[in-house]
């Protein structure tokens, strides 16, 4: 959860930097669009000049010219023809650059220099001009003073659109460029780098909702690189056939992710089957769509975009007013994302029509929906993860009470069998259900109980495992291995003289005396019984198991075990025994020698240890 709330900050701080940016971008165009020095006219034919040439163009009359009022120009789809007179009113030499701006829908600019006194063709002319990154047009134009020049463009477009035509100085064309590169980058970057982030995240947990999610974020980013005229006429313009194709590929993969996404993050297929198989008949639509979108032409592909979006704002509405209808605790956050959605695609085409889509508002518009979808994500992993652990506390609960009840039934029965036997037999019933949910819960708890609560040393369950393994270990890297059994002396008239609880604190003190003793980590402790504690000490030869065992033995004799107001000396018998891979000795046999060590130093007084050979009857002390 840290890490999704560490990525919702960052990717706030890029929205609050994109904004600001875009706020500084907004003054810098509402500035004069040309130089006071360079004056800019432009002029449209007055009939259709879609198939003329730039000689026919150039033979026509001043008066089959009409005069714009403005610097901006609407062109129609195809090849549209415009004169441009720039006049530099100075008495020196001006560099201009003039710029085009059509990022959307113009896919080629070609510009001609007219001069009156020469012939111009197709072949020559030809003003040298540079397509910009985000398919704007720009060309570097000289004027002596006092000088005139006409300049003849040729823009085709994908659509009916409106191009703007401005001339810069070297200084403000510099800061022109630079700045709406650097917020388009921005806006386009800043999606990305949520893209990356979410697969970084990925990769970590193998969420697939955040693959899809990742995936969404991506097709926006498409889309919006798209609106900056970052597009395929400028990635890729060798294949033609697919230029203009950008905004019905993003809108219908980001409209089938969403869907996809949100199908998976709310389990639809089990909890509204209607709505999960109304979100795959869209997504295959939706494919459909884009392959036939290669036939239709660019504006019914923005037409039909615009329609892709507002259906599944639609789609995604329903499904919030089941959220709130089951009263699912993202109801709010996800109605919010709807809402937003829903603002940014009716009030574009509210605003302005249905074959325009605006840069600025989508900008706006995706990096909020994009930081709310992953909040959503975030929140939504967050409250799966309390549900399994109030489950799991619920299952705990419910065992302690399975077990009580159990025990209230045993005495029932013993009471009075006859008479309780169907009671039993009903409440069993009940009972086996909720163990059979529970079984996997317990299994696991089983697993991990090798700790013996009074002494925290191993328990018996342990011993017997761990025994076996380093047996083999043993055999196989043939390296001894030793086992020394303890036991109380005298621990049984502690009990009858000063009660179980005195008992009780001397097992518990002499167990933190083994933990004392054994200075290596592979050295294991174990309470095997009652008073009966065991030793397993790999890699340690007979010597060296009973020094450690003499050790222990004169540790419990200098310690005073305190009981109540009493301090009271104890002493204990060990066993000794050591393994040397001898052939036919099981792990059972090699504790019953040792167990036989400590029978002989029990009959031989106690307060000893006794190491007996595996091969031989011979005793050492």
């Amino acid at each position: 959860m840290r890490l999704h709330i560490i990525f919702l900050i960052l990717c706030s701080l890029l929205l609050v930097s994109n904004a600001s940016n875009a706020v500084t971008m907004s003054s810098f165009s509402t500035m004069p669009v040309n130089d006071s020095a360079t004056k800019l006219t432009l002029y449209l034919p007055l009939e259709a000049n879609k198939g003329l040439s730039v000689k026919q163009v150039k033979d026509l009359a001043p008066q089959q010219w009409q005069k714009v009022s403005s610097q901006e120009v609407t062109v129609n789809a195809g090849n549209n023809w415009l004169k441009v007179e720039l006049y530099n009113a100075l008495e020196q030499t001006v560099d201009n650059h003039l710029v085009i701006d059509g990022r959307q829908f113009l896919y080629q600019h070609i510009i001609y220099q007219d001069d009156a006194k020469q012939q111009i063709t197709d072949k020559n002319r030809l003003l040298p001009s540079t397509k910009q990154i985000n398919n704007v047009v720009t060309s570097q134009i000289t004027l002596s003073a006092n000088e005139t020049v006409t300049l003849l463009v040729k823009l085709s477009s994908h659509a009916n659109r409106t191009v703007q035509i401005r001339t810069l100085n070297q200084y403000r064309f510099t800061h022109y460029i630079g700045q709406d590169s650097f917020i388009s980058g921005l806006a386009i970057g800043g999606l990305i780098a949520m893209v990356f982030m979410l697969l970084f995240i990925f990769l970590s947990t193998t969420n697939y909702e955040i693959l899809l999610l990742a995936s969404y974020l991506a097709a926006l980013a498409g889309s919006l690189a798209a609106m900056y005229g970052v597009n395929f006429s400028i990635l890729l313009p060798q294949y033609t056939s697919i230029h203009g194709q950008e905004f019905p590929l993003f809108t219908a993969l980001s409209a089938i992710l969403i869907l996809w996404f949100c199908s998976e993050l709310f389990k639809l297929a089990d909890n509204r089957r209607y709505l999960y198989w109304a979100y795959h008949l869209i997504g295959w639509s939706l494919l459909v769509f884009i392959g036939v979108s290669f036939f239709l032409s660019f504006n019914d592909n923005v037409l039909i975009s615009n329609v892709i979006k507002i259906v599944s704002t639609l789609f995604l509405a329903a499904l919030a007013l089941h959220l709130a209808q089951q009263k699912h605790q993202l109801t709010a956050l996800f109605s919010s994302f709807v809402i937003v959605q829903g603002f940014i695609v009716f009030t574009n085409v509210g605003l302005y029509d249905w074959y325009h889509l605006n840069t600025e508002l989508y900008t706006v518009g995706y990096w909020i929906t994009g930081l709310l979808i992953v909040f959503i994500l975030g929140r939504q992993s967050h409250h799966e993860k309390y549900e399994k652990y109030a489950a799991r506390q619920q299952a705990l609960a419910s065992a302690v009470e399975s077990k009580k009840a159990q025990e209230e039934l045993l005495v029932l029965q013993n009471e009075n069998q006859e008479q309780l036997e169907l009671a039993v037999q009903e409440r069993t019933l009940e009972l086996n259900i909720a163990l059979q949910e529970l079984e996997d819960a317990n299994r696991e708890l089983e697993q991990k109980n090798t700790q013996d609560e009074l002494t925290g040393l191993f328990n018996r369950r342990h011993y017997d495992q761990k025994l076996l393994a380093e047996f083999r270990r043993s055999r196989r890297n043939l390296t001894p291995l030793s086992l020394v059994v303890i036991d109380i002396d005298h621990f049984k008239a502690i009990n009858d003289k000063y009660g179980h609880t005195a008992g009780d604190v001397c097992l518990v003190t002499l167990a933190q005396l083994m933990k004392k003793i054994l200075r290596r980590s592979s050295d294991l402790g174990f309470r095997y019984g009652g008073e009966e504690f065991c030793l397993i000490l790999p890699e340690t030869d007979p010597e060296g198991a009973i020094a450690l065992a003499e050790a222990l033995r004169n540790k419990v004799l200098e310690t005073a075990f305190s009981i109540e107001t009493e301090q009271l000396s104890l002493t204990i018998s060990c066993g000794v025994v050591t393994y040397q891979q001898q052939a036919d000795v099981t792990p059972v046999e090699i504790f019953n020698i040792a167990d036989q060590a400590l029978y002989l130093a029990k009959t031989q007084g106690r307060n000893r240890v006794i190491a007996k050979a595996i091969e031989s009857d011979t005793s050492n002390t």
